[in-house]
């Protein structure tokens, strides 16, 4: 199974050339899967994204937050990835996410996942 799509992450290499020439002020790449729902269906998209060098990880969430509200979407959680499309670590995650996430977990282990 592939956890970020490779093809995305290839076509990120030639911003990486563009923004190299920018030395110290190239902005900070984030390679990120997030999840989220629009009008009730649960979604996901691997997004590549450039981050300005002084903005932190809240000022990250905060913009995503912001632009998918503004699309009428509900973002549930943010996983940053590596190069190697490998979890680093959760950025953001809501309540209803986890407890989807744990129900979904209990009724694979107990056999009933339809």
């Amino acid at each position: 199974m592939e956890l970020f799509n490779k093809n995305l992450l290839q076509s990120a290499e030639i911003m990486d050339t563009l923004y190299n020439a920018l030395g110290d002020y190239k902005p900070k790449k984030r390679i990120l899967k997030v999840d989220y729902k629009e009008k009730g269906i649960d979604k996901n998209i691997d997004l590549i994204i450039y981050q300005h060098p002084l903005w932190d990880d809240k000022a990250l969430i905060e913009e995503l937050l912001k632009v998918y509200a503004e699309q009428r979407k509900e973002i549930g959680f943010i996983m940053e990835m590596d190069k190697n499309g490998n979890p680093i670590i959760a950025l953001y995650s809501t309540r209803w996410y986890l407890e989807e996430s744990m129900n979904d977990f209990i009724k694979e282990w107990r056999g009933d996942r339809k």
